[in-house]
């Protein structure tokens, strides 16, 4: 752990990030600003920051009137809708590639044969090209 004493500038940006809930702070930064904070030059900082976050804690902001939402809604910029044929198109081509591959797989496929001989195959008879 540090044992330097932070500069009141340091106190300050420590103040700015983390409040006055020294519960928030990492160990180190909150064990070297409790010494700090006990010199009365640094215990001033802590009192402005104490009195900031007592204001802070007290302001409340109003919901937004029916009005001021309907007002918004209206002028956000609408998303363009896209006509559904692109979609379809897509899906048709799509479905008439696989119907083309389909029927040009049958188109080569050879006829089945009744496999009686051993050397029969669904493509001829090995028989064949050995003589």
């Amino acid at each position: 752990m540090m044992t330097d004493r932070p500069t009141i500038e340091q106190c300050r940006v420590w103040l700015d990030i983390y409040g006055t809930r020294l519960s928030d702070w990492p160990a180190t930064q909150r064990a070297q600003a409790t010494a700090a904070f006990a010199d009365p030059e640094y215990g001033a900082l802590w009192d402005e920051a104490v009195a900031l976050d007592a204001t802070l804690d007290e302001w409340s902001v109003e919901p937004p009137s029916p009005a001021l939402v309907a007002r918004v809604e209206a002028s956000a910029p609408r998303r363009a809708r896209r006509p559904l044929i692109w979609p379809l198109l897509a899906a048709a081509a799509a479905l008439s590639g696989a119907a083309i591959g389909s029927v040009a797989a049958a188109a080569i496929t050879p006829p089945t044969q009744h496999i009686d001989e051993p050397t029969n195959t669904a493509f001829g008879s090995l028989d064949e090209g050995i003589q």
